[in-house]
């Protein structure tokens, strides 16, 4: 299901029932909430997407880096192993990583951590690309990759893969030309958002409070499009 996170539930609405549960997600962001309100099946397909097409018609980039030789996509479910063939036969092959419940789990917030952190840093310093970010920005990326795997692993008992901010890193160099800009706020940087502001509604010190700053301050910068629902 290739669709806009804001634009899922009128999809899933449209599809007949008896087939939702053949639906595959790969949206960026946190939709858990949405698959759990249509109570889609335990093994409803989801994928992680690390390549990047510059434009239509363009030799995909595959999300191959030295740290993750066998690429970073990955996808869990019923269709998942259709998926990873799909993608092996394509006109330029692609890899994708078949994976259990359990270490999909772990992908889909590294994937989550990702596209919050990087596009969070770059925008509050000029909406630079991808590549800059991971250049110039490297300190900060480690400081605010490192304090949001610790809240994953502290507040939701999620074990993150090591070596998750030279991961993040080497994607971002292989994808050096996306600009960054902040979006979709509700399923990216609000889902962290959110366990800020419970935490310090209940006398709890912020678990991510760099990543808590710098939306403040992209805030401020008219960077924002701050709707943000709990």
């Amino acid at each position: 299901l290739c669709t806009r996170n804001d634009s899922l539930e009128e999809v899933i609405e449209k599809c007949p029932e008896n087939k939702r549960d053949d639906l595959v997600f790969i949206q960026n962001g946190y939709i858990e909430p949405v698959i759990q309100k249509y109570s889609l099946a335990e093994d409803v397909t989801k994928a992680n997407i690390y390549f990047a097409v510059t434009a239509k018609g363009a030799v995909p980039i595959d999300g191959v880096t030295e740290e993750c030789p066998d690429g970073m996509t990955t996808a869990t479910g019923r269709w998942s192993e259709a998926f990873r063939q799909r993608l092996k036969r394509a006109r330029t092959p692609l890899k994708c990583i078949v994976q259990n419940k359990r270490d999909y789990r772990r992908s889909m917030y590294d994937k989550l951590i990702w596209i919050s952190a990087f596009n969070l840093i770059g925008s509050v310093h000029g909406n630079i690309t991808m590549g800059e970010v991971a250049k110039r920005h490297k300190k900060e990326v480690r400081e605010m990759v490192g304090e949001m795997g610790h809240m994953c692993r502290a507040s939701l008992a999620v074990a993150l893969f090591p070596k998750l901010d030279e991961r993040l890193l080497q994607y971002a160099s292989k994808v050096d030309f996306f600009p960054t800009a902040l979006k979709e706020f509700k399923w990216r940087n609000g889902y962290f958002y959110n366990f800020s502001l419970i935490a310090r509604e209940n006398g709890f010190d912020d678990p991510t409070p760099m990543h808590t700053a710098y939306l403040l301050e992209g805030k401020e910068m008219g960077l924002i499009d701050w709707v943000h629902e709990r």
